[in-house]
């Protein structure tokens, strides 16, 4: 259902896909859960592509792309002779395989079928790594963007506030060597006459027969020292059996301490495929969220998730009480369930004393406050009572998107940027903010069927910002066009001195080369409109 009302979806979906790949060919989740999970994306994307009349940015994705290639990788079995390092190289030259084919599948759909809604995500991957042209407008749109910047350390400062990072970090660190001593254990028990499904079913089986193993120790124990009170009650002492006897018990006791160190060594995350699939989403998220801030919404609900798993996870206390000198067939079954529970009570009873005050005061606060923004309410209201319900504005995408809920008139260009002719008539509507001649701005807004247009001095006369060069409005406009921005210019080829005023000022003087062709009908301190002349 996500993918009806979510325009991401099919990247949340090709996250996915690979993540399941890179696991199933590390032997980390079986490949017949795996060809489950790619057919049943597969019938998702097909689905919504028949619902939504099939929209361009869906049927060139790279999820619906790779559905071939995962699918016939993931039907392939594994080599059981192979040793670990062996596997890994195998493994990493098939994801390659599957990237490639993925790649010129979806470059296949677009050729063939002449679809380019998402050639601005691919410019936006290139400027992130420094490549591609300086000048294009949309990557320079987006990279001056704070949403699309790396990720602030004012964000991880909040998170080692909370506490919230050392126990997903804690976490990560360790399900990650869980997950490597796994995948090294498994690389070395899978023999060459076996397959990797039967393997997995044969670690399923003895998972199954060792889920209890904890509780079975503790009752093998016990029965350990009723034998001992046995021999006791007998007439006897521990002491007094024969060396065989003696030796029996102490081999149970060795065998299940023994049992008990290699259970929880291995077995923290061992059979958990819910758990190995979540942590590495999570590690594909926080690598991701590091690159492009925006995307820490995805990333955020799994770092809580883990944090929580980790501070919960029985296996985890078990562990710990290991890693301390202590057996833990000498503790009370009720040890690892109460060490867990005082872990997470002290957690929380940190955080409220932490972040109690900032709560409270977002949920009982002294002053209401409200919306106040005069200038764009004026703005709207003016829109509403003096102009016919057929004008068409012309202005920012925000803007307009304000204009078109508030006052339900026509717009020549909104804030929806995974159309290619959108984008492009956005590169034309912004002629506005460069410097163009009124003739060529006045064509321009006309070609679209503006009747008004919206200038705002927040963007015509904002002044440079030393920490992010070349990234106001002004400048990628000027880029885009080929013209040098105002102030300190890198060394960009391709530029030439502007030839006419900035249009967004100079029309503000009223000379007679611009009343001609447009007047100012409505202004405040933040707003400036003009309806366009009929020549």
């Amino acid at each position: 259902m996500f993918l009806l009302s979510w325009q991401f979806g099919p990247f949340v979906l090709l996250c996915q896909l690979s993540c399941l790949m890179v696991l199933s060919r590390f032997l980390l989740l079986p490949a017949s859960k795996v060809s489950m999970m790619v057919v049943v994306v597969a019938v998702s994307l097909l689905v919504n592509c028949v619902v939504q009349n099939k929209p361009p940015l869906l049927i060139s994705s790279p999820a619906l792309s790779m559905v071939v290639p995962a699918l016939i990788i993931s039907m392939t079995p594994s080599d059981g002779s192979l040793g670990a390092f062996l596997r890994f190289t195998i493994a990493a030259a098939e994801m390659s395989l599957v990237l490639l084919a993925t790649v010129l599948i979806s470059g296949a759909i677009k050729i063939f079928m002449n679809i380019d809604a998402d050639s601005h995500v691919y410019q936006l991957l290139l400027a992130k790594f420094q490549v591609g042209d300086p000048r294009d407008f949309d990557s320079r749109l987006y990279m001056c963007t704070e949403a699309f910047d790396y990720m602030d350390l004012e964000t991880v400062g909040r998170l080692c506030d909370s506490g919230l990072l050392f126990a997903y970090g804690l976490g990560i660190l360790i399900y990650s060597i869980s997950t490597l001593r796994v995948f090294l254990n498994n690389a070395l028990e899978v023999t060459e006459d076996s397959e990797t499904e039967k393997f997995f079913e044969n670690r399923q089986k003895n998972l199954e027969l060792s889920m209890n193993s904890e509780a079975f120790l503790f009752d093998q124990y016990e029965e350990t020292e009723e034998r001992k009170e046995a021999v006791n009650y007998e007439g006897g002492t521990f002491e007094d059996m024969t060396c065989d006897g003696k030796d029996m018990l102490e081999e149970d006791i060795t065998q299940y301490s023994a049992s008990l160190q290699c259970s929880t060594e291995q077995q923290i995350i061992k059979g958990r495929l819910d758990l190995v699939f979540f942590v590495g989403m999570s590690v594909m998220w926080n690598i991701l969220a590091a690159l492009i801030m925006r995307l820490k919404v995805l990333w955020m609900p799994t770092v809580c998730v883990i944090a929580g798993v980790v501070m919960a996870d029985r296996q985890v206390c078990v562990a710990l009480t290991q890693m301390l000198g202590v057996r833990a067939v000498k503790l009370p079954q009720w040890f690892p369930g109460g060490l867990k529970m005082v872990i997470a009570l002290g957690y929380l009873l940190y955080l409220i004393q932490k972040f109690w005050g900032q709560l409270s005061s977002e949920i009982w606060p002294e002053e209401v406050y409200e919306f106040w923004d005069p200038d764009t309410v004026e703005l709207m209201e003016w829109i509403q009572s003096y102009t016919p319900t057929t004008a068409v504005f012309a202005g920012s995408m925000q803007l307009l998107a304000g204009v078109k809920l508030c006052t339900k008139r026509h717009i020549t260009n909104h804030p929806h940027y995974e159309d290619s002719w959108l984008r492009d008539r956005t590169h034309e509507i912004y002629k506005i903010y460069g410097c163009e001649s009124p003739e060529i701005v006045y064509n321009t807004l006309k070609a679209a069927g503006a009747t008004h247009i919206i200038l705002e001095d927040s963007i015509c006369l904002a002044p440079p910002d030393p920490r992010h060069p070349l990234c106001r409005l002004v400048d990628i406009v000027d880029l885009h066009s080929g013209h040098f921005p105002e102030g300190e210019v890198k060394n960009i080829p391709g530029l030439q001195a502007c030839k006419h005023r900035r249009f967004c000022d100079a029309v503000r003087h009223r000379t007679k080369e611009y009343s001609r062709l447009f007047s100012l009908v409505m202004n405040n301190k933040t707003f400036r409109v003009y309806s366009l002349m009929v020549t």
